[in-house]
């Protein structure tokens, strides 16, 4: 079927009007997924620096509450073929009591990678999601991942 010109007008307007309303809700270099913004950063630092350059950006490191908010993070990894990435996760401060780095929440929901974690040579205190099984896995925080900001 044809399109006329008129109408590859109005669907190049209502694509338009559509991307900025995404970027007006999250802000340009921001994917809208069920109500919350993600932004997948492709350089890599510790984490503490990728804590740090969330907040810069209004945000802090991806928080995962639940399996839907799972999925929909490793979905869009996926879409992006983006490598193992740090999410909000620690146990720095007690060990094997894992808290959400920027709300301070006990974490309760997990997906590990089998034998994980594993707090290998007692210095694995922060978590990465991995690329090839997409589950999680406890790495030391001083370790240099691409990572993934939330808003």
């Amino acid at each position: 079927m044809m399109c006329s010109l008129h109408q590859l007008q109005v669907l190049v307007m209502i694509i338009s009007l559509l991307s900025s309303v995404t970027s007006r809700t999250c802000g340009n270099g921001w994917e809208h997924e069920n109500g919350r913004c993600y932004k997948f950063v492709r350089f890599r630092t510790n984490f503490v620096g990728a804590m740090y350059f969330c907040k810069q950006l209004g945000g802090g490191l991806a928080e995962i509450d639940d399996h839907n908010e799972y999925k929909t993070v490793v979905r869009l990894a996926k879409a992006r073929t983006f490598p193992d990435f740090y999410i909000g996760l620690t146990d720095a401060f007690s060990e094997g009591n894992w808290i959400q780095a920027s709300s301070y929440n006990f974490q309760t929901y997990f997906i590990w990678s089998p034998g994980e974690p594993n707090n290998n040579n007692r210095n694995q205190d922060c978590v990465r999601v991995r690329s090839h099984d997409s589950k999680m896995d406890d790495i030391s925080c001083s370790a240099h991942r691409h990572f993934v900001c939330e808003k």
